[in-house]
């Protein structure tokens, strides 16, 4: 794993659920001209990137019992709506933005499919421990027009889904 530094964070990309994504690590509260040590950061990191990849399951079931496929089909439907006459079914379809078609209703299974993971925040500090990661994911198709959702991951596998960012 490649780390840079910038800004005060430590950067990486890793592969989290199949995808690319990028992950910052702060720490926080160093001692006065103390350096962050990135053996630990690079730690914290595969560390955080376990817990992620193990959690997919668990995050798409958070995301479904807070509602998120109802929330995605409201903000899907702010769409072009598409008419085809020779269509009998009751289904809505709409083109998104990004030039995807979305039909409505959205089954869980494809809500779930359409998860990736964006980037991730962890805070840490001078005793480098992980007690969650902040998870920013993105809809493709995007149901919620360039914002994502924003789910937080404890060290114990709990997540807590916190609505949308961005």
């Amino acid at each position: 794993m490649k780390l840079t530094y910038e800004d005060g964070a430590f950067n990486a990309q890793l592969q989290l659920w199949n995808d690319n994504a990028v992950m910052t690590v702060y720490v926080e509260n160093l001692r006065e001209n103390e350096t962050a040590d990135q053996e630990k950061v690079s730690q914290i990191m595969q560390t955080a990137a376990e817990l992620i990849n193990n959690s997919r399951k668990a995050v798409e079931q958070a995301l479904l019992d807070d509602e998120m496929v109802a929330l995605a089909e409201d903000w899907a439907s702010s769409g072009e709506e598409v008419f085809d006459d020779d269509d009998e079914s009751e289904q809505e379809r709409y083109i998104l933005p990004d030039g995807s078609m979305v039909t409505l209703p959205i089954s869980k299974k494809d809500f779930s499919a359409s998860l990736h993971i964006d980037s991730v925040l962890i805070y840490t500090d001078a005793a480098y421990g992980l007690d969650d990661a902040e998870v920013f994911i993105v809809c493709k198709p995007d149901y919620f027009l360039g914002h994502c959702i924003d789910v937080f991951i404890k060290k114990d596998g709990t997540v807590n889904a916190n609505g949308l960012a961005g």
